[in-house]
């Protein structure tokens, strides 16, 4: 049970970056190396 927690967490994690990130508010604040990691 501990490993199907830890993989929803970082999939909920994983949806959140994403989403602001398609903010172009928050695009235009990354560098060209925080865009390549």
């Amino acid at each position: 049970m501990l490993a199907l927690h830890l993989l929803q967490s970082a999939l909920v994690n994983t949806q959140l970056v994403q989403q602001v990130l398609a903010e172009p508010a928050w695009a235009s604040r990354l560098s060209d190396e925080d865009a390549a990691a």
